[in-house]
This record gives structure tokens, sequence and C-alpha cells, in this order.
């Protein structure tokens, strides 16, 4: 079973938590309260875990102040006490550099500089899930809302995985891609209309990165399959149109593997949250949480202190045989034949722009507009030559930032 939510964050708005049972709740009687909101995610990563406790604004949104003071513990069930310090308003971070295990059980706590005092039970970590394989087909695409534009071609990258006991999984995933455009005829040069003068460039403007990261929640599950198997589970689609120019896709997909009662919490809320139509409508119904208050006032929290087990892998797609597979251009071929360039040498750079030697004919200085350079000799004496090609078949920039990012590899 797949399920979609919406962002966690906006999300929490609407998880009402008194105690780790189920509590109905009717939003309608606290619609200008603020609420406590808890965001907790435990793993068995080893880096500085974070809690991070807020207040909500109106169910109509607003600000969202912070709980500064607090006093913020996770323990084991072996009785270690992990301490955490606030790092900035509401963020709390692990004193040191920690990881949760497999198999065993974490209880967050914290008490306000009010004396309140918010728990869970010990929560399970699971096991981890493993990936078999990330892949790619072809789809028909739902024109983008309002676009008014008929399906289009595009790949839907979805993930195989399993769990490594006969237990059912339950999982929460998110992703992050990069597409790689690595342009024909990269500038090794300066000049163009706006900056004519010619100079050697650092380093040639060839490669650069487009990035994405998912801002929905993806819910996955095993039950009902017996060999706890997740198959083809959808993470990302994307048009042919998009991927005109790109060599290479990467998708790395990070795989919580979470609890029961977790997972029927994100459900719960998604099924909340479409249920009534926009995040900022009123809402009634049951939602699921761990977080209870201990004072005596009754206090209720929002958020879930989720642990979890993690799962990362990642998939680099060869996109020139993805197009030629499903018979879609290159677009760079389209937009760069070789024969489409200028050789100049008759006087200065910017002589060339303004069609010195076509008498400024203006449909000619028009079409040298968008033109660079992007190659160079100094031969022959005074001008050189300077090579020059359209914009986007030299400079990468236009198809995302030359920074690399910290996932794709070397």
């Amino acid at each position: 079973m797949i399920r979609k939510s919406k962002n966690i964050g906006l999300l929490l708005v609407f998880a009402l938590v008194i105690n780790s049972c189920i509590q109905q709740i009717d939003i309608a009687e606290f619609p200008d309260q603020q609420k406590l909101v808890i965001e907790a995610n435990f793993t068995d990563e080893l880096k500085v875990q974070e809690v991070r406790l807020f207040f909500t604004g109106s169910v109509a949104g607003g600000e969202q102040p912070p709980l500064s003071g607090a006093i913020v513990q996770i323990e084991d069930d072996n009785g270690l006490v992990i301490p955490f310090v606030e790092s900035s308003p509401g963020m709390y971070s692990s004193s040191f550099e920690v990881r949760g295990e497999q198999g065993r059980s974490y209880k967050l706590s914290f008490e306000t500089t009010g004396g309140e005092r918010f728990s869970t039970d010990f929560q399970k970590m699971p096991k981890k899930i493993a990936v078999q394989s990330i892949q790619s087909q072809s789809v028909e695409l739902a024109p983008e809302q309002e676009s008014g534009l008929a399906l289009s071609s595009g790949l839907l990258f979805t993930v195989n995985a399993e769990g490594l006991s006969d237990e059912d999984v339950f999982t929460r995933m998110q992703w992050r891609d990069a597409l790689r455009t690595v342009v024909p005829y990269p500038s090794k040069f300066t000049g163009n209309v706006r900056i004519p003068e010619i100079e050697e460039r650092p380093s040639p403007m060839d490669t650069c990165y487009l990035t994405d990261i998912s801002t929905e929640v993806l819910l996955s599950n095993s039950v009902g399959n017996p060999d706890a198997v997740i198959n083809g589970f959808g993470l990302n689609a994307i048009r042919f149109s998009q991927l005109l120019y790109a060599d290479r896709y990467l998708i790395e997909v990070k795989i919580n593997s979470i609890s029961r009662d977790a997972y029927d919490y994100y459900e719960g809320l998604q099924n909340l949250t479409d249920g009534a139509g926009t995040l900022f409508d009123i809402q009634q119904g049951e939602v699921f949480g761990n977080v209870r208050s201990e004072s005596t006032n009754g206090e209720f929290t929002l958020g879930f202190f989720e642990v979890a087990s993690v799962t990362v892998s990642t998939e680099i797609f060869d996109l020139p045989q993805l197009r030629s597979e499903n018979n879609e251009q290159d677009g760079f071929d389209v937009l760069c034949p070789s024969t489409a360039f200028y050789q100049w040498s008759d006087g200065p750079l910017m002589d060339f722009f303004e069609g010195v030697d076509v008498g400024g004919d203006f449909f000619e200085v028009n079409q040298r507009a968008p033109y660079r350079v992007y190659d160079y000799d100094s031969l022959p004496p005074p001008w050189g030559t300077a090579f020059l090609r359209f914009a986007q078949c030299t400079d990468c920039i236009f198809f995302g930032s030359r920074s690399r990012p910290i996932y794709w590899p070397e």
C-alpha cells in the first residue's frame, strides 16, 4: 500500500495529542489557542540528534514561537540518558554525536521553565529495510494544474525494498535528486554583448547541477505481503521536457523504518487533511500521537517522537540512453548544431555585436546578441580570433549551479 501526505511541519497543526492512546478532538473548539508542537526523530545514524519544540499560531497560520529554556533528554531502555542543549531558539541538540540501536527502545522527556513535564513511552527502534533497486519506467503524466497542456511523456522513478525479517515493515521515505548538465561547447573565455572584453576564465563553464528535494511525506508498508516486500514504490516523476539537456539523473532515497504507531499517526494526518480540502480548513477527527503531558492541567501537545532505523540508497541514470529508448530528442542536438557558430577576427568584439561588417543590419544584430565567446585564439593579430556560439551551448549556468551537491559522487 502506498500513501502520500503533505509536509509534516504543516500537518502537525492537526495532531492533537494528550495520551499515547487515540484521542478525538474537535479543533473548532480551539480556533485561536497556541498548541505546543514536538518534532523529534531519533535514528541509528551517528550524528547530533535534534528535537524541536515550538508553539503553533492559530489554526489559520501565523508565527511559530519557539519553546526555549526546556530541559530535554532521551533515555534508552538500559537507563542511559542522552542530554540535549538548546542550540538555537526552540531547537535542542544532543550534547554529542549518538546513534540508536535496532531493537533497543528510547523515551523522550522534557520539562519547561514553568515546571510542565512531557514524555513518551519507550519506543522500539525497528530493523532496517534493505533496498533492492531503484528503477525508472516510462509514464504518461497529467498536465500541470491550470497549464492547459495535454498529457506528456516522462519517467517515474521507483524503489523496491524488503524487510530483513518476516515482520511487516512500515516506512517513511524522503528523496533528494540532481540533474547534471554538461554543455557541448563550454566557455573558456569571457565575452558577450554586455561585457565584450575577452579574458580567460579560471575554469570552463562546463558542468552544472539542478537539485530538488521531496517536500511531501511518502509512506509505504508491506501489510498483506508475506515476504515483507515493498515493490515499485513511486518516488518522483519527471517530464521528458525537463530532461532535454541533462546527461545524468541522480536520486537518493532515505527510508526510515518506523513503528506501526508512527505510520498510523502520519497516515491519520494525511486522511484528516485530505478529507478537509486544505490545510487551513477547520479539521475534526481522530489523530494519533505518543507525546503526553504529565501536568495536572492536562495540556495537550502536537507531534510524534519517531524512533527509526535509516537506509540510504542512491542510483544514477544515463539520460541519453533513456531518451533514446523512449524516442525523445536530445535538446543540445537541436539547440547547438555543429554548424551554428561565428568566427570573428575583423575587429573588437563589440564590432561583431553591432554588426559593423553587415552595415548594422537589424536582423543580424538581433541574431548575434545571444551568442557568447567560448574559445579564442590570439592569432591573427591585432584582434585574434573569437569563436562564438549560442549562450546556452556554452554556459551551464542556464541549467543549474556549478556547485556539485554533497551527495553526488566524485
